[in-house]
């Protein structure tokens, strides 16, 4: 099948630091601080890494499902960003469990470089993307870093008229589980 089918989901995981994708920048000057004739886009070579990670895991991935095209309908993403726990923070006895990430790295700097990776490869456009959440922690002790991504079609899913409160509770009675930590 070349195209999913309605009512599609995709779940894969990454070993990547979700800390190395950064986004691209806008450069006036070259090297050595002489001004360039124009602006030009920079990309460093980490978010080049990171994107080919998870382009590579959300192709495996969509093979696995048996499709090749880009869906091109609505759609919803939960992230889950999982830091390395700092071996300074390490515990002999009693090994540090997972735990909220509230440090550096907003979560939706995270969610750019994410969402650019799935381009063309997902979806047709990011723009598409209708619902999102996004969780960031620190790993337990020895937990290598990775990104937990599942991405779901939504066009079957009702559009609620309330708060936010009705549209978590009716995606989690679609998708089971969502909520929670990967």
């Amino acid at each position: 099948m070349l195209k999913a089918e309605p009512g599609w989901s995709l779940e894969f995981t990454v070993q990547v630091d979700p800390g190395m994708a950064k986004q691209s920048r806008i450069v006036t000057r070259d090297r050595d601080g002489r001004p360039l004739p124009f602006p030009r886009k920079y990309t460093p070579q980490e978010t080049v890494n990171f994107r080919d990670a998870v382009q590579r895991a959300a192709e495996r991935a969509k093979k696995a499902a048996g499709w090749e095209l880009p869906w091109d309908g609505p759609v919803s993403i939960a992230w889950t960003a999982v830091y390395p726990c700092p071996k300074s923070r390490w515990r002999k006895t009693t090994p540090r469990p997972r735990e909220w990430h509230s440090g550096k790295r907003d979560w939706d700097n995270l969610a750019k470089p994410l969402m650019d990776a799935l381009t063309r490869v997902v979806w047709v456009d990011d723009g598409q993307v209708a619902l999102g959440q996004a969780l960031k922690v620190v790993g337990a002790q020895g937990e290598p870093a990775s990104l937990y991504v599942r991405v779901w079609d939504v066009s079957q899913i009702a559009v609620p008229a309330g708060p936010v409160e009705l549209l978590a509770r009716e995606v989690e009675n679609k998708q089971p589980g969502l909520f929670a930590l990967a």
